[in-house]
């Protein structure tokens, strides 16, 4: 059985959470090469009719061939800039801006949505005060307050 409350529910899903996001973060790196790119144009890049931006065009040397991709996100390069890049070895297009924007807060908003679901119903399900026990072998999940029940039925008797 596990008992928490509302606090550390949110603190273990939390840091579970951080935990995959930056396992996958690393094992990303790790299978990556760096270089230095350069913005060589701008195109309009429409992924709905009310979304619209200038999309970067970046330009890097890998396996001694020249490669181009652009990013979705509407980061501030102008052409010109010079932009570190890191890029799969076995696919060179598939590469990414290495900064805290192109790859670091890249896919963060998936993983920060389902905290804060999870933190908001855990909230709203357990009050000050209140713990869940987990039964893993009977398979349940059971609400307690924190106050000892002999001191419930004390107040009861009075």
């Amino acid at each position: 059985m596990i008992r928490f409350n509302g606090h550390m529910a949110f603190v273990t899903v939390v840091s579970v959470v951080v935990a995959f996001f930056l396992a996958d973060r690393f094992i990303y790196l790790a299978g990556c090469n760096y270089a230095d790119g350069v913005v060589t144009d701008r195109q309009m890049n429409v992924t709905s009719s009310h979304n619209k931006h200038l999309s970067p065009i970046i330009t890097f040397v890998a396996n001694n061939k020249t490669v181009d991709f652009y990013i979705d996100e509407d980061l501030d390069y102008n052409p010109g800039d010079r932009i570190p890049i890191i890029y799969r070895r076995s696919n060179p297009r598939d590469a990414r801006v290495f900064g805290l924007f192109g790859f670091w807060l890249q896919d963060y908003i998936y993983f920060a949505l389902p905290i804060l679901l999870f933190g908001t119903i855990i909230y709203s399900v357990l009050d000050t005060g209140e713990y869940a026990i987990v039964d893993f072998r009977k398979m349940t999940i059971r609400k307690i307050s924190k106050e000892p029940e002999h001191s419930k039925t004390d107040k009861l008797k009075r």
